[in-house]
């Protein structure tokens, strides 16, 4: 009987365990950017450079477009951020004050 109660004690203390560590992952503090980038007649742009910017702490990061002209930042500090987008060929655009 011993044996069996250790087991379920064990089994309960991983069970605990995992709902803790699930609901801290739950309560996500970053935020992610995601888009693409076409041309005017809806064609992909690859290899375009995108540039978020945190306004409040002017904090940058740049991705390049895939083949699919597909972005993502991922954990991003939550906050406002300025995206822009430069390709060979295009004139730059900008999103000012994304939230």
């Amino acid at each position: 009987m011993a044996k069996c109660s250790t087991v379920f004690r064990l089994f309960t203390t991983c069970t605990i365990f995992l709902v803790l560590v699930g609901a801290a992952i739950a309560q996500r503090t970053t935020a992610d950017i995601v888009g693409n980038v076409v041309d005017p007649a809806g064609g992909a742009v690859a290899g375009a450079t995108i540039t978020a910017t945190n306004v409040a702490t002017s904090a940058a990061r740049t991705v390049t477009t895939d083949s699919s002209g597909s972005f993502r930042f991922v954990n991003l500090p939550p906050g406002r951020y300025d995206v822009s987008a430069e390709a060979a060929n295009f004139r730059n655009r900008s999103s000012r004050a994304l939230s």
